[in-house]
């Protein structure tokens, strides 16, 4: 998995001090964390992390990224002994081959055995160390070795070179497992049983295990000059040398393999004339004398924490849509949650609208990267919207403005009827006056009944608050009681009675008796000869009336005020008139 050139273009001649890039950082981030939007915050919080976890975190994959104009495969993520975190590269492949040593002997018993990495040719040379080294058996001193300003190593082992990296490089030094590194471990560590030389440059931890005379080597001179190295081939013990005995950095055979055999700087367990290297496969690791030509892939620790000091970001990650509550006043980004907004700097970039945010809604905001980023070349990712008035420079973004959620509690007043208080009378903010503020009504549901109008017929209903007019307030449904029950009772009725006389003689006329207390909930049925007006039986001739009273829909949704709903009768009399006879 290549997550491509770490460097900026053009780096070297920049007058900010930037020299990474601040995407292919940001990408590599999110390989070592798994996380989407990593930042190097989220790389220094995890500690350590081996290549077989890294690949873990990538569908299985190594990964890959170019620097210097030369690919490296990530193997290794630490602490350095000041705290920061820095990320072990190795060359991920080379062709050019170089000697180890430019002589051998089977001998430890030397001023400058030929299995000393110190003094090798390979350091010296091969990785423009430019350290003295042995130039010949028997040779009672060093050989001088100048650094090349035109080695293909150049930057990343010469500190006055134009674009050296070596700042940003910690070396084994200040590396805690490189001094204690032992082959012995076993495990999945190592499989030689015995320390190696060139492995630790102080005391190999655990049982120290040396073949013999090999106990001498860390006695010889330059034996761990290394340690101050920029660059440095990596050990047996650090590369391990197959899928189950894959090292401290659990390397895949992937990561081992290159065009050819690959030297290692530790030096072979038992003969002082040989030096270890890795199959061209990979998968398998053995030892030869020090003339051969085998590749040279150095290694290095890059500090990732400084690194992401001195990044810059070509490219702006686009804006993203935003939403905030309405809170009675003009709204910005300063409003909006951080989370919402990462991909916001205020160095870089300049936010306008053409109206003040402030009612609920959706607005377009126009974010543009300032005029001296723009001028240096610095844009947004991604194809701009060009029909939408978009460029390299310019995005719009939705900003919307939430309704307030107020808390409410829907309850019955004293009549029975429905209402709603607010659980919280500050949650309308005092502007918030007439229109502006919320009118609340309530939907009635049950028996088949479903409307905002308050239902008539006896039942029982749910009535459920609701704001009727359009604000900037909606119910915060989790927080309130929004349903009360309401039930619609029969009408209590008053029995019609009747008042004043209820007997009168025959007159010859019709004449009227009071009825009190008809209504429209009441039925009247009448005798014949017996009419009924504006609260008046009126009837004529003589006889008993007999009139039935009762309420019109039979007790369906009425009853008498006595808790009775039967009908009943009254009566009205007509007596006869005497007549008198002589």
């Amino acid at each position: 998995m290549d997550i491509g050139d770490i460097l900026l273009e053009g780096y070297a001649d920049r007058s900010d001090g930037k020299v990474f890039d601040g995407e292919s950082m940001a990408v590599l981030y999110e390989k070592l964390t798994g996380k989407t939007g990593a930042e190097i915050g989220d790389v220094d919080a995890i500690g350590t992390l081996t290549a077989k976890q890294i690949r873990a975190k990538n569908g299985n994959k190594d990964i890959v990224l170019t620097m210097d104009g030369q690919q490296w495969t990530v193997t290794y993520l630490t602490q350095d002994n000041s705290g920061n975190t820095i990320a072990t590269l190795w060359q991920a492949s080379n062709a050019t081959t170089h000697e180890w040593n430019r002589w051998y002997v089977n001998a430890t018993n030397v001023t400058y055995p030929s299995n000393v990495y110190g003094t090798s040719y390979i350091r010296s040379h091969g990785l423009n160390i430019g350290s003295d080294y042995i130039a010949a058996q028997d040779a009672t001193s060093l050989t001088k070795s100048p650094q090349s300003s035109t080695h293909e190593y150049a930057r990343l082992t010469m500190r006055d070179v134009k674009g050296s990296l070596t700042s940003f490089i910690v070396t084994p030094a200040n590396v805690a497992y490189q001094e204690t590194e032992n082959q012995n471990i076993g495990g999945s560590i190592g499989s030689e049983n015995y320390t190696l030389p060139n492995e630790a440059y102080g005391t190999p931890s655990g049982m120290v295990r040396w073949y013999n005379s090999m106990s001498t080597m860390p006695t010889k001179a330059g034996y761990t000059a290394w340690k101050d190295d920029y660059i440095w081939l990596p050990s047996l013990t650090e590369t391990g040398n197959n899928e189950t005995i894959y090292g401290i950095w659990a390397l895949s055979n992937n990561q081992r393999s290159n065009f050819a055999h690959s030297w290692l700087r530790s030096g072979a367990s038992i003969f002082a004339d040989n030096a270890y290297y890795l199959n061209a496969t990979g998968g398998r690791h053995s030892s030869d004398y020090m003339t051969n030509s085998y590749s040279v892939r150095p290694a290095l620790h890059l500090n990732l924490d400084l690194a992401a000091e001195h990044s810059r970001s070509i490219k702006l990650a686009e804006p993203t849509d935003v939403s905030v509550e309405y809170k009675g006043t003009a709204l910005t980004l300063d409003d909006v949650a951080a989370e919402q907004k990462k991909w916001f700097d205020a160095d870089k970039i300049s936010i306008s609208s053409d109206r003040d945010m402030i009612d609920a809604g959706t607005y377009i905001v126009k974010a543009e990267i300032k005029a001296k980023l723009a001028a240096e070349g610095v844009t947004f990712i991604g194809e701009p919207d060009t029909s939408a008035g978009e460029s390299d420079t310019v995005r719009y973004f939705n900003f919307t403005v939430t309704k307030k959620k107020i808390g409410i509690t829907a309850t019955l007043d004293s009549g029975g009827l429905p209402t709603v208080t607010l659980k919280n009378a500050g949650d309308v903010y005092s502007g918030d006056t007439g229109d502006r503020a919320p009118s609340f009504g309530f939907t009635y549901t049950g028996n088949g009944y479903e409307d905002d109008t308050p239902p008539t017929a006896v039942g029982t209903y749910t009535a459920t608050a609701k704001i009727t007019n359009e604000c900037n307030y909606q119910i915060d449904t989790a927080n309130s009681t929004i349903s009360v029950t309401y039930k619609v009772d029969k009408k209590s009725v008053a029995k019609p009675v009747l008042s004043g006389q209820v007997s009168k003689q025959y007159s010859g006329v019709a004449q009227s008796f009071t009825l009190q207390g008809v209504t429209a909930d009441v039925s009247l049925t009448l005798p014949s000869g017996v009419t009924y007006a504006d609260g008046s039986l009126n009837v004529k001739d003589a006889g008993t009336y007999k009139i039935g009273i009762a309420l019109k829909d039979g007790g369906a949704a009425t009853i008498w005020a006595d808790g009775t709903s039967a009908s009943y009768e009254v009566s009205i009399t007509i007596t006869k008139r005497p007549l008198n006879i002589t």
